[in-house]
């Protein structure tokens, strides 16, 4: 896994799919609300599949929510809490 920023290139999220994340914001502010911890930077892990990271304690480093385009994990981790968020 490598910390990446968008090719110019790469597909951006429609108005629609900013909603799609909606469902994996809240499951984050759940992790958020117990003691987990988000990194602050979103993972490209495949051509078409960027991530969401962080720690839970018992489970140590884990994916916690995955997106077709950079800009929607982006979008969905700018909504979150920024004091629980590492550096990235």
């Amino acid at each position: 896994m490598r910390d990446a920023r968008p090719p110019t290139e790469h597909p951006e999220a429609t108005a629609g799919s900013a909603h799609a994340g909606d469902s994996q914001l809240l499951l984050l502010r759940a992790l958020l609300g117990g003691n987990a911890t988000i990194d602050g930077a979103v993972l490209q892990i495949d051509v078409d599949t960027w991530a969401i990271h962080g720690v839970i304690p018992v489970d140590g480093h884990v994916l916690m929510a995955a997106y077709e385009t950079y800009r929607q994990a982006r979008i969905v981790l700018d909504q979150l809490p920024a004091g629980r968020q590492g550096g990235g």
